[in-house]
Parts: C-alpha cells; sequence; structure tokens
C-alpha cells in the first residue's frame, strides 16, 4: 500500500520590489477605491487587499499610492465605514502605517473630517482599536494639525479616553484581588492523588474561575443519622472514621494548612468505609491561629469566642465534637458559650474508654491534643483484629 501524496507546502509569495511593488501598490488601491462604490470584491478578498498592503506599507520606498489623497480616503473609508471589524481592523492598520511614514498623510486624514468617527472608536472596548486610534490621533498631533479642544469639546475625547482608562484599573483590580484570594489559600498541590488517602483528591483546579473538581467519595456522616439526628453507623465505621481522618488532619497540618471548618458535612465515606476529608473553601496556609468568622457555629472552638481566633487546634476540637455525634449519637448543640457547657457537659458524661474525645473537646487550645499526638495514641492504644475482610477496633483499650 502506497503511502498518502502530502500536500505541497504553501510558498509565501514573493515580496516585491522596485517598480513591480509601485504598480501592485496602485493595483490594490484602485481595486479597494473601486471596491467602495460599488462591491466587487468579497469579505476575504477584501480583507486579504489590505493585509497585502499592509506589509507593503512597512516600506515607504515604492508605496507612495498609499500616501496620496486616494490612498489616505480608501483605506480611511474602509477603516471607518466598513461594517465589518474584521476589514475595518486591517484598514486602520495600513492607515496608521501610512501615517507613520510620511507626515504629509496625516494632513490628507485630517483633511477627511473623520474625527466623530475616529473618537466613537475609543468607545467599543476592543483593546486593538483603542490601540490604533490612539496611535492615529497622536499622530495627527505631528504634521495633522488636528484640533484637539474641538475633539474633547464636541466629540468627547477626554471622556472616551478616561472610561478606558478606567476600565484598564478594574481589570487590573480584579486580578489583583484574584491574586489576593489566590494567596491567602493554601497551595492546592497537597490535594494530588500521590497525598494521604484520607484527604481527597483534586482533579482539576482552575484558577482564574476559583473552581476545583474533586474526586467522587460518597455521602457524607450527616446523612448516616436518624430523624433525632441519632447516628447509625456501626462501631466498625466509627473507629474507622477516627483513624482515617485523624491521619488525614495530621497529613494536612504537616503541609501547613488549617482546614476551619471539620465538621459531619465535611467528612465523607467511601463504599468501602474509607473516611475523607473534603471541603477546603475557608482553609488558610499557616499554623498559627487567624482570624475567622466563616464555618459552621455548632463546630466552632471554644478559643474562637474569647479572641475571634482559630488554628490548628481549631482543628481538633470540632473533630472531637464530630466523634461525639459519631460514637455517642449525640450532636454538639446550642449556641456560644450555653452551647460550649453542653459540650463539656457531653464530653464529660463521656464513657471513660472515650477519654480521647474529651482530649479532643479541651476547651484550653494550649492542652489540647494535636492530630499528631492523636495518631500516636490511637496506634498504641487500638489493636486492630482481622476478622474476614473486616478490621475490627477493641474500644476497650482506649482507656487512659
Amino acid at each position: 500500500m502506497k503511502p498518502p501524496k502530502k500536500a505541497p507546502a504553501k510558498v509565501a509569495p514573493p515580496v516585491l520590489t522596485g517598480p513591480a511593488k509601485l504598480a501592485e501598490v496602485a493595483r490594490v488601491i484602485y481595486e479597494l477605491n473601486r471596491d467602495l462604490g460599488k462591491i466587487c470584491m468579497l469579505p476575504h478578498q477584501r480583507d486579504a487587499a489590505l493585509e497585502q498592503l499592509k506589509v507593503y506599507g512597512r516600506d515607504s520606498k515604492d508605496a507612495d499610492p498609499m500616501f496620496t489623497n486616494e490612498g489616505i480616503e480608501t483605506n480611511t473609508r474602509h477603516a471607518f465605514n466598513s461594517p465589518s471589524f474584521t476589514t475595518s481592523r486591517c484598514a486602520l492598520r495600513c492607515l496608521a502605517n501610512a501615517m507613520l511614514l510620511n507626515p504629509s498623510a496625516r494632513a490628507r486624514f485630517v483633511e477627511l473630517h473623520y474625527e466623530k468617527k475616529l473618537c466613537q472608536r475609543l468607545k467599543n472596548g476592543n483593546q486593538e482599536d483603542e490601540l490604533l486610534v490612539s496611535r492615529i490621533i497622536f499622530l495627527t498631533t505631528y504634521g495633522g494639525n488636528i484640533d484637539i479642544e474641538n475633539l474633547i469639546d464636541h466629540h468627547h475625547l477626554a471622556d472616551n479616553i478616561n472610561h478606558n482608562i478606567a476600565r484598564h484599573a478594574k481589570q487590573y483590580d480584579e486580578a489583583h484581588k484574584i491574586e489576593e484570594i489566590q494567596s491567602d489559600r493554601p497551595s492546592y498541590s497537597f490535594m494530588k492523588d500521590d497525598t494521604d488517602p484520607s484527604v481527597v483528591s483534586l482533579i482539576h483546579y482552575d484558577a482564574v474561575n476559583l473552581s476545583l473538581e474533586l474526586e467522587y467519595i460518597g455521602p457524607n456522616l450527616a446523612t448516616f443519622s436518624d430523624r433525632d439526628r441519632m447516628s447509625l453507623l456501626p462501631e466498625t465505621s466509627q473507629n474507622r472514621i477516627w483513624r482515617d481522618i485523624t491521619s488525614g488532619i495530621e497529613y494536612m497540618h504537616a503541609q501547613n494548612v488549617t482546614h476551619l471548618d471539620i465538621k459531619p458535612q465535611n467528612i465523607l465515606l467511601q463504599e468501602g468505609g474509607r473516611a475523607v476529608l473534603c471541603d477546603f473553601d475557608i482553609s488558610v496556609r499557616g499554623a498559627k491561629p487567624v482570624p475567622c468568622n466563616a464555618g459552621t457555629p455548632w463546630y466552632v472552638p471554644p478559643e474562637h469566642i474569647f479572641d475571634g481566633r482559630r488554628g490548628r487546634e481549631g482543628d481538633v476540637w470540632p473533630f472531637g465534637g464530630t466523634m461525639l455525634f459519631v460514637t455517642l449519637h449525640k450532636e454538639a448543640h446550642g449556641k456560644m458559650l450555653n452551647w460550649l457547657r453542653e459540650v463539656r457537659r457531653a464530653a464529660d458524661a463521656a464513657p471513660k474508654n472515650l477519654s480521647l474525645v474529651r482530649s479532643m473537646l479541651e476547651p484550653n487550645p494550649r492542652k489540647r491534643i494535636t492530630a499528631a499526638q492523636l495518631t500516636i495514641e490511637l496506634a498504641a492504644q487500638v489493636s486492630w483484629k482481622s476478622s474476614g475482610s473486616e478490621l475490627v477496633a477493641n474500644l476497650a483499650l482506649l482507656n487512659i
């Protein structure tokens, strides 16, 4: 079987010089001018002719027809009268080149009295139009004798320029705000596939639109409760949650990230039993406590009430409240101090074998157990026995 023939490569047309270039420039100007009186060119032909004229106009030598009255008027009419923005911009480029290279072309343009359309073109919000028109206006002040005061007083030149400056400033502010938001948020690299299995994996991150695509895990802990908000999770699942989320919090803190919103709704359960921490929307970088008014009131640590700040210790406390919901079938209710007292009473009333929960709910953040310490305690005091394919925790060994 013969291989298919390759299409021949396109060869750029030779660049004309001397009399040949002069004749070609005159021909193109003539065709474009004739097209203005009676349409005789298709849009792509018109644009190609203007593009060709732009190339020839980069060097004023042998391009004299571009700088004549006919040449300047032809380009001006295509630039400001064409309904096609593509054609118009092609002509604007030709006009700007001609006015840059030939001072007499500037005066010829001014004599056509396109001041109104020139200033109006600054209002369409297109950056290329803004650049080309601004260049043309600037060039007319050198040898063109344009009446700038007339443009300001009657054609709103100053207003249009101020509007464009404000638009550019707004775009800069929006970009700057995005940078500030991203600098305050943690790097999402700690959520990639090779991270701790107890932290949800990141599939895609769109920094511009601030959107995340995360792996699907399963329902959250809050769905595993009855109408009275009593947990329906079996004992084996309870211990797996404790172990997995402790590992996730320890990993997260080691990556210099504080979650700030740990609660049953932000812990997902996979079908195989794996517990995964998710929703890092208000998480922050750093280990020091930070001001934070976001989060769920039922799971806000007590130190936040007194100084309005939360840190790593503030991740352990709400996880303790979550484990109350999971292990004692009781969710931490109430508001502020009354709620804190209720949580403390619930923790104090917890069975002796749940003393780790009490350590997690210690009101003093300096005395509260850390995620790393919790990992060590769980590893030291929990023995896991294999029963078929299911891991069973011996809660009796949790006594301190």
